[in-house]
């Protein structure tokens, strides 16, 4: 317990200086999920995830394509408006697991090895928010890249070396209650091959 009010009290302490960047695990403490609450006001989800909807396109890419084990793999991901009218986007892109319906906005990445092992991730990350900051107005044709996470860790907890798919899920449905209009839906990515060597 004390230590759970310690970890609260730092957390607090760093989203007062930098809002943006705090990222807080529930791995080890239980807590309340704002975004979940948020989530909540929202429209109802849909089932349907696409390649590419009407309005955005949602790529990933890495720097490279081999690694070394052990080795940083920055993963990024970049949204671009599709469709022939300016789309407000959740420019927060923060390594979620699958479940929309209980985090309202993220980015969950499935990883596949070549042998057809899914491997899963079990940390689950928050934001101190939501926040008007977060949202970006991508206009016809325009833009948006950040990186999501570095992703070695989840793919050197396999013991098996070669080559590793990635795909990721792109979901917002949290905004409204802020009184802004975004785009809500999901948006799945192209499917990413890195490889792995010792």
């Amino acid at each position: 317990m004390a230590a759970c009010i310690k970890q609260r009290f730092l957390l607090l302490l760093m989203s007062i200086v930098s809002p943006l960047v705090v990222l807080r695990s529930t791995t080890g403490c239980a807590t309340t999920d704002s975004l979940s609450i948020a989530a909540k006001d929202t429209a109802p989800m849909a089932n349907k995830i696409v390649t590419s909807s009407d309005a955005l396109q949602f790529t990933i890419q890495t720097p490279h394509q081999r690694y070394t084990r052990g080795e940083n793999i920055p993963l990024t991901g970049t949204l671009k408006n599709v469709g022939v009218t300016p789309q407000l986007v959740n420019g927060m892109f923060v390594l979620r697991r699958d479940t929309p319906e209980e985090t309202g906005f993220g980015i969950a990445v499935h990883i596949q090895t070549s042998t057809g092992q899914t491997l899963k991730y079990g940390i689950l990350y928050e934001m101190a928010g939501p926040s008007k900051d977060w949202f970006v107005t991508l206009e016809t044709g325009a833009v948006f890249t950040r990186e999501i996470h570095d992703m070695s860790s989840f793919l050197n907890q396999s013991s098996e070396t070669g080559t590793y798919y990635l795909t990721a899920v792109y979901y917002n449905y949290i905004g409204r209650g802020l009184g802004l209009d975004p785009w809500m839906g999901q948006v799945r990515s192209n499917t990413l091959a890195i490889d792995i060597h010792e």
